[in-house]
């Protein structure tokens, strides 16, 4: 883990295939397992993304959504993080 906050993290992980990818990860403040539960208003959203990055949605520990993107092994990796509440 990078960095953590009380409402996600942001990391590295690795893949199965063993390719690193950079993860962000934001809990929904609405309690639920499946993210089709979550109301639209307490949904996570996504304001941009690059163009190398995948969105998507979590369950089974809580709900939430994530961004993740391919990083280039050897290289340099900065993280920013703006949260709006």
């Amino acid at each position: 883990m990078m960095n953590g906050f009380s409402e996600g993290y942001m990391g590295i992980q690795q893949t199965t295939s063993g390719e690193h990818k950079v993860l962000f990860s934001v809990w929904s403040p609405y309690t639920t397992d499946d993210p089709e539960d979550i109301p639209e208003e307490k949904r996570v959203k996504v304001l941009r993304k690059g163009a190398n990055v995948t969105i998507g949605e979590f369950g089974n520990e809580g709900s939430g959504g994530q961004k993740a993107g391919c990083i280039i092994t050897g290289q340099p990796v900065r993280c920013t993080k703006l949260l709006y509440g």
